[in-house]
């Protein structure tokens, strides 16, 4: 027999999950080996030898990250609703865009701005709100409101002037208050 098979074991791995048992076997994907001379490549049809580990990516959708960026949600605000962590956000971002969070979120609120002003600018010429109207004028235009002169007259007590005799002369008492002298 110038040609031998044998029979490797490959011990399976069990774990529970919430969908139940899942089986896991270590190495290549399949139980059964042959022992090949002269490193032949044996992969007995399969194109991709390997099998792919951890859990799938989380699926994120691009237009609901930008619209979250756009309306000014901060990181963990966006991590919530997406329902991933920081870190998944951060590399996603590295995938998708080839920048960090920070950067991307930078870019992508300044077109929530654009909307906001938009909508100031709407509110205060379409409705013609008067609030709005002077905010933008003082904003946009530099106005200000006039600086108002205020006059006060401040009344002086009358009495500041004068000694603590004096004071006690007027309320009608003098240095001798009928006590013993």
């Amino acid at each position: 027999l110038a040609h031998r098979a044998s029979f490797a074991f490959v011990p399976i791995l069990l774990f529970w999950t919430r969908a139940g048992a899942s089986a896991v076997m270590p190495g290549p994907p399949f139980v059964m080996s042959r022992r090949c001379s002269g490193g032949e490549n044996h992969n007995h049809g399969r194109e991709d030898m390997t099998m792919a580990t951890g859990r799938p990516r989380k699926q994120i959708s691009k237009r609901t990250f930008e619209e979250l960026c756009k309306i000014q949600c901060t990181e963990s605000e966006i991590c919530a609703v997406l329902d991933v962590d920081d870190m998944t956000l951060s590399s996603w971002c590295m995938r998708e865009y080839g920048a960090p969070f920070s950067e991307i979120f930078r870019q992508k609120r300044e077109g929530g701005k654009t909307s906001l002003r938009r909508a100031q600018w709407l509110t205060a010429t379409r409705d013609h709100n008067p609030t709005m109207l002077i905010w933008l004028g003082k904003q946009r235009l530099g106005q200000k409101e006039p600086a108002r002169e205020i006059k006060a007259t401040v009344k002086r007590d009358p009495y500041d002037d004068l000694s603590v005799d004096e004071l006690r002369a007027l309320a009608g008492g003098d240095d001798n208050d009928g006590g013993d002298t």
